[in-house]
């Protein structure tokens, strides 16, 4: 969704402005953004960097899950402090009552602050950090919120759990979950099973 600030570069630009500076790189980056869900994974540890509502979460061996993220929503009390502190406010779980996301990559218009550090502006990149025992994790699920829209933590664990014996390939469960959440008809579904899905599911071997 597109601010008014934005909406007022767009209604401006012209063919010319493509020649450099706000009609490329920098108009979008001051108008998109996009979440971010990292993990790296050494001999011993499983280590999760978040910003946004992607989501990691690992299946232990014993078929319960282990959150290694948490969503980054304006209505959380620690982003919403920070979100007020920079100058913005949360209207309708939205910062100014527009971006319903208090993390990303891009949104640069939320992060003009010049005073302000980047982890201290209205919306940041800066990103929450969490680890695991890798000899607990059976797998690791990273998905975008389309995912997380449609299915709860233990279900996504219980769907990969339940499938990864009876398939040759990771990928065709992926592909499943994707034909089970995916709203057949968007009109009834009230936008559930409607936004973009991205999913990647590492296995660790024993």
């Amino acid at each position: 969704m597109l601010t008014p600030e934005v909406n007022k570069q767009l209604t401006n630009y012209s063919e010319d402005d493509n020649k450099g500076g706000w009609g490329t790189s920098e108009m979008i980056a001051m108008g998109v953004g996009c979440t971010a869900v990292v993990a790296l994974i050494t001999p011993t540890e499983i280590y999760v960097a978040n910003a946004g509502d992607s989501r990691a979460v690992a299946c232990l061996k014993s078929g319960s899950h282990k959150e290694l993220s948490f969503d980054h929503k304006p209505d959380n009390p620690d982003e919403k402090k920070r979100i007020e502190d920079a100058g913005g406010f949360v209207e309708e779980n939205r910062v100014k009552g527009i971006l319903n996301l208090s993390r990303s990559l891009g949104d640069c218009e939320y992060k003009s602050d010049k005073a302000l550090p980047p982890n201290k502006q209205m919306i940041t990149a800066f990103p929450e950090i969490n680890k695991m025992n890798r000899e607990e994790a059976k797998f690791l699920i990273l998905a975008c919120d389309g995912i997380w829209d449609c299915m709860t933590n233990q279900q996504a664990v219980d769907f990969v759990n339940g499938r990864l014996k009876t398939k040759s390939r990771v990928s065709e469960i992926i592909e499943e979950m994707f034909e089970k959440n995916i709203a057949e008809d968007i009109h009834s579904s009230n936008g559930i099973g409607c936004d973009n899905m991205t999913c990647v599911i590492v296995e660790f071997k024993s």
